[in-house]
């Protein structure tokens, strides 16, 4: 036994427990406690099973496919039933094939949808992506895919989350999306859309002047060179009587083929337009417009035109016509009225019809107004071209009806007060030139007084050879010059003093009509007598305020030619 320190104690002796004391307490006491357990492992599954349930309702419930996957490498552990409802597809697929979930998403998204969702999860954070999957039947589905980590320090990453079938909801926003895009892109376009509409008009317009004008300066110009052959023909002694009747026929061909060469013309692009500008061209257009029994009135000012270019001209001139004939199909009339206002910095036309008139479609002042029997092939889109074009230029256009009340189309177009353009072609080399007159008097030159003196001016080489040999067929007339243009023809007269100038109408430099002006004001006692393929009342009255005695269309120059010159003599100062 071991020696004890100084001063220790004794252990105190444990003192035995009397067990078989007091049995019955202690077992009541263990059996309370296992059933307490038993109760609780009984409310704890009754209570797990309550919550799985719940979960499992609300899982199922949900209108979206709940899931759960591993992160690295992405692979489902969980699908809720609603996916087979969804897609189609049996929900097992989801975990047991790797890339099922891949080839679901629609082709076009894939690529997309896969590298966002493996970016995501290699970064270890939340994300949201939306793709289109193709269901077992065929349908394109928009799925949103949200999802949310999972992660905790022992058990690798996962995600969580909800596939929600986006619906109506991401088409609605899709397609509101891609118009609001296509309608950003129609206004940014606009500007140039409407640039290039009137520059292919314009274009047209170009192709269409130049056919015409090579109808009207070669086809229609050989036509009355052979009528004038015909009836020199006629004249000369010793032709068989016989050959009459064929030389008549062939003059009604060539007759008819330069009335439907005129007519051409003027459907192609009319000449007075380029050659005297927009209230000519109107004046002409009303004419026109009698072929389909529509009577037009021109109300049109006396001054000069503010400033407008061609290309201006051009448009308003081919609206005006649009117009008109809109009322030939539509208005069930047969008068109509185009009144032309000038303002400072401003022209308009206004085209008025008495009727039937019709409901405007819209609203608007601006919006073009359309009737419900109009064509919309013709009408409507005609009416939409009018409109753009006024646009194109800076122009408005507005239209007025009402059932019954016939209406009122109106083109505003601002124009510059500026004088710096001009309102016709330029015409800086069709100034004549400051040669003084001949210093020579006229009862020097050498002529007798029963001869009388003729200038020829048309702009065409081989006619004027012809209207030579016409007038040379008279004795008491003489050809003492030629002129291919109105410039030249004013410093002709200054040099040769003619008694009589036949003057043509469409020449290039400078025109009939103001070369006739010019030669008036410089020499009245010269009489000019017009001569053009043209014809019409609004011509007939140019030439005539101009200054011509006599106008003459080039097909009856061999009949009234040399009657119009003796006529002219007769009617002048220095003739009696």
């Amino acid at each position: 036994m071991q020696g004890r320190m100084p001063n220790e104690q004794e252990p105190p002796v444990a003192q035995p427990t009397n067990i078989t004391a007091d049995p019955a307490p202690v077992e009541y006491r263990l059996r309370d406690a296992n059933e307490q357990l038993l109760l609780a492992a009984l409310e704890a599954q009754e209570r797990a099973e309550e919550s799985a349930t719940r979960y499992r309702d609300l899982v199922e419930g949900v209108d979206a496919i709940v899931w759960e996957a591993n992160a690295d490498p992405w692979q489902y552990t969980f699908v809720s039933p609603r996916a087979q409802v969804m897609l189609g597809y049996p929900v097992e697929r989801w975990s047991t094939e790797p890339t099922f979930w891949m080839d679901l998403i629609h082709p076009e998204d894939r690529a997309r949808a896969v590298n966002s969702l493996k970016e995501a999860a290699s970064a270890k954070k939340d994300f949201r992506i939306d793709y289109r999957v193709t269901a077992k039947d065929g349908r394109i589905v928009w799925l949103a895919m949200i999802a949310r980590l999972r992660q905790s320090e022992h058990l690798p990453a996962q995600f969580r989350g909800l596939l929600i079938d986006m619906g109506e909801t991401i088409r609605a926003e899709r397609l509101q999306a891609l118009v609001a895009y296509q309608t950003a892109k129609l206004f940014a376009n606009q500007e140039q859309l409407r640039a290039l509409a009137t520059e292919l008009t314009l274009s047209e317009h170009r192709e269409r002047t130049k056919v015409a004008t090579e109808l009207h300066d070669h086809l229609a110009q050989q036509l009355v060179l052979g009528l004038i052959h015909l009836g020199q023909a006629k004249e000369v002694p010793g032709v068989p009587p016989q050959c009459g009747p064929f030389i008549q026929k062939a003059e009604d061909v060539l007759n008819r083929s330069l009335d439907y060469t005129r007519t051409l013309v003027a459907e192609l692009s009319p000449p007075v337009l380029r050659e005297f500008g927009l209230p000519a061209a109107l004046h002409w257009l009303a004419e026109h417009m009698e072929r389909y029994t529509l009577a037009v009135d021109i109300e049109a000012p006396l001054s000069p035109l503010p400033p407008i270019t061609e290309a201006q001209g051009v448009l308003l001139f081919q609206s005006v016509r649009e117009l008109l004939m809109n009322i030939v199909k539509h208005a069930r009339i047969d008068r109509a009225t185009v009144k032309l206002r000038c303002q400072p910095g401003i022209v308009r036309l206004e085209v008025q019809d008495a009727g039937c008139g019709f409901e405007p479609l819209y609203a608007g002042p601006s919006d073009v107004a359309r009737h419900n029997t109009m064509s919309p092939a013709s009408s409507t889109f005609g009416l939409f071209a009018i409109r753009e074009r006024m646009k194109a230029l800076g122009a408005t256009f507005e239209m007025e009806s009402a059932p019954g009340k016939g209406t009122t189309a109106t083109l505003t177009l601002p124009v510059p007060t500026s004088p710096a353009l001009t309102a016709g072609k330029a015409v800086s080399s069709g100034q004549p030139s400051n040669n003084p007159p001949s210093s020579v008097p006229r009862s020097s030159q050498d002529h007798t007084p029963a001869h009388i003196r003729v200038l020829l001016v048309d702009d065409h080489a081989m006619l004027r050879q012809g209207l030579r040999s016409l007038v040379e067929g008279y004795s008491h007339l003489e050809v003492v010059g030629e002129a291919s243009d109105g410039v030249e023809a004013i410093d002709a007269v200054r040099q040769v003093r003619p008694d009589v100038v036949v003057m043509d109408l469409n020449m290039p430099r400078m025109n009939g009509i103001e070369a006739t002006k010019r030669i008036k004001e410089e020499f009245p006692e010269t009489a000019v007598i017009g001569l053009s393929v043209l014809e019409g009342p609004h011509i007939t009255k140019m030439m005539t305020e101009a200054g011509v005695c006599a106008y003459l269309t080039k097909e009856s120059a061999v009949e009234d030619l040399c009657h119009a010159i003796d006529h002219a003599m007769k009617h002048t100062d220095k003739r009696g």
